[in-house]
């Protein structure tokens, strides 16, 4: 059994003369497990049942692409409103043919801002509307599905 544990997530740490426990390899997997999923969204029994939920953080390129594993056939990027903008951007909803664009009281249809991969998708940022959907150090979360 371990004598010492890590400051985190509190994983083992053992010491030599400590007797080392399968089960606590396995405590230690799972705390693992479920912190990276908390941290990257990564879901993998969502994505084998057609559905990926994620999140990335913008940096102001012109497009980001997101791989989930599969074609999405319906994605949707939402994000909270951008401090000192107008128009600030809350939801981008899109098929592969037509994507609708929400923002403060306004819509707009798009034809564009999401480009459907094999793989994931690309946000092309939206560049007719200022920073769209990629403003560095804004949180975006997006579901796609299959």
């Amino acid at each position: 059994m371990s004598t010492n544990q890590t400051a985190n997530y509190q994983l083992n740490q053992w010491t030599p003369e400590d007797p080392v426990l399968r089960e606590e390899f396995n405590t230690d997997n799972q705390k693992i497990d479920e912190a990276l999923v908390k941290k990257f969204g990564l879901d993998f029994p969502a994505v084998q049942s057609g559905t990926y939920v994620g999140q990335y953080t913008g940096g102001n390129a012109v497009q980001i692409t997101i791989d989930v594993g599969f074609r999405p056939s319906l994605v949707i990027v939402l994000t909270d409103a951008v401090e000192g903008r107008t128009n600030d951007y809350h939801a981008l909803l899109g098929l592969p043919s037509t994507q609708l664009l929400l923002y403060g009281e306004y819509t707009d249809l798009l034809s564009d801002a999401i480009i459907f991969k094999n793989n994931g998708f690309t946000v092309n940022c939206c560049p007719t509307y200022q920073d769209g959907f990629n403003v560095s150090g804004v949180s975006y979360h997006y579901l796609a599905f299959r």
